[in-house]
């Protein structure tokens, strides 16, 4: 985590596969899986990153892949101080 004045910026990160090129502007939207399972072989359905995008931009934030990250994925978010809320 990083703080500024005027907002917080986190990292996640994980070991998978990572996100294919081409495929960056794809991973943000409802019911897009991708080609690849999980650990106990389940596809995902495709809301995670969806609903976390949608839910950082309804209080200000923003959530974008760090494509220079290349042993997995690794997102960074931002969430800004004091931000006024969208309804």
């Amino acid at each position: 985590i990083w703080e500024s004045p005027h907002e917080y910026i986190f990292s996640v990160a994980d070991n998978g596969p990572g996100i294919q090129d081409g495929k960056e502007d794809l991973i943000f939207k409802p019911f897009y899986t991708g080609d690849g399972y999980d650990k106990f072989g389940n596809k995902g359905t495709g809301l995670g990153l969806s609903n976390v995008k949608t839910t950082l931009e309804k209080i200000g934030g923003s959530i974008k892949l760090d494509k220079r990250y290349d042993k997995g994925a690794r997102f960074i978010f931002v969430l800004k101080k004091n931000a006024p809320k969208k309804q």
